[in-house]
């Protein structure tokens, strides 16, 4: 028989893990709904308009898989000021192979990014002095904001990001996290 503080340890840490991965099934779930049902992402998002011929650029002239910028960084640092002052600027996540849209994998990747998150704002709760579920719940809620603000406004700011497209995210984000924190704060860690 186990020793009565080890039991309600162990107790905690089970209602943690159920609390971390229901915050991130939140998360995910909200993700998918904004995403696929709503229409905010897509019309911040623009199509080229001929797809054919600036893919066989694209094909023809980035030879991997990565992330690549116009102007490239030549390393004649005056010569990129002068493309890049001229235009166009752009940042492209590129894969020379297609596949799946919407792949199992990538369902999976996503749900492990949102435990991952999860866990660690759930440790981050424990390390303050968080009493209630208001604070608690507010506490998730702006770091879901701070993630949104960080990241997409470096991306708006540095990677020629559109205003349109950053705005959409960070909210995004926020209530994404807002949601995560709803259930997330309704652990104490008690």
């Amino acid at each position: 028989m186990q020793p009565n503080g080890e039991s309600n340890r162990m107790r905690g840490t089970m209602k943690q893990t159920l609390f971390v991965l229901l915050a991130a099934l939140a998360v995910f779930v909200w993700q998918g709904t904004s995403w696929v049902a709503l229409p905010f992402h897509n019309a911040a998002l623009h199509s080229v308009k001929d797809e054919g011929a600036v893919a066989a650029v694209l094909r023809a002239n980035l030879p991997e898989d990565g992330m690549y910028t116009l102007p490239g960084n030549s390393g004649d640092q005056k010569a990129v000021a002068e493309k890049y002052a001229a235009g166009p600027v752009a940042i492209i996540g590129y894969k020379a192979v297609g596949g799946q849209m919407m792949s199992p994998d990538m369902f999976v990747r996503g749900v492990l990014i949102d435990l991952v998150v999860a866990a660690i704002i759930a440790y981050l709760m424990g390390m303050g002095q968080l009493r209630g579920y208001l604070s608690r719940f507010v506490f998730v809620s702006l770091i879901g904001l701070a993630l949104g603000l960080f990241t997409n406004l470096n991306n708006w700011n540095w990677m020629s990001q559109s205003l349109h497209y950053t705005v959409v995210d960070v909210i995004d984000t926020w209530v994404a996290w807002t949601l995560g924190g709803a259930v997330l704060a309704r652990y104490s860690g008690k």
